[in-house]
């Protein structure tokens, strides 16, 4: 994404767990986590039902072990509550959305003319890439791309914003402004 020289960018994002409560609307407590869920996932080991996260996932199977693992490397490697999954799923998807729309805005009209995400509403419940659950519940991404969206906007321009940093190395941030007014 950071030197990306796209003319139109489209369908961008990251699937991001839906809130708690939104979340409990679709699975049992017991698939949602619970000691009872014996088959658990190599990566992150979280008591969650397997099956039932992935059938409510994008792409089912090879879906959750995207959100797993992208949780897993860039966020949390021990999650112990569903609470704790839940935000470190949102965390990254926010983080996505943010890293994304500031750096294709600062490619704005040298060579990015335009941009849409994917996708704002999801159209059934389930574990998907919008912002917004089924139920209307905005996810922390919604509130970090409308913060990477306003009309004057101070970002960083750092590439490896997600990249273990050694411990003594000179770090330079480039500053960008943006003003759309």
């Amino acid at each position: 994404l950071f030197d990306g020289k796209a003319k139109f960018v489209s369908e961008y994002g990251s699937v991001g767990i839906p809130a708690y409560e939104s979340l409990a609307k679709m699975m049992t407590p017991d698939e949602l986590w619970s000691s009872k869920n014996t088959l658990r996932p190599k990566m992150l080991n979280v008591p969650i039902d397997v099956a039932a996260y992935a059938y409510n996932t994008f792409w089912e199977y090879p879906g959750l072990m995207s959100v797993l693992s992208h949780i897993n490397q860039y966020v949390d490697q021990d999650p112990r509550t569903l609470r704790e999954f839940i935000d470190d799923s949102q965390v990254y998807q926010a983080f996505i959305y943010k890293y994304a729309t500031e750096i294709f805005r600062r490619h704005k009209y040298n060579t990015i003319n335009g941009t849409r995400f994917w996708a704002f509403k999801e159209f059934s419940p389930g574990i998907h890439f919008s912002i917004v659950d089924f139920y209307g519940v905005p996810k922390m991404a919604y509130y970090s791309l409308k913060k990477a969206q306003e009309r004057f906007s101070v970002n960083f321009a750092y590439k490896e914003a997600l990249e273990a940093q050694n411990a003594g190395k000179r770090l330079s941030i480039p500053v960008w402004v943006i003003n759309d007014y």
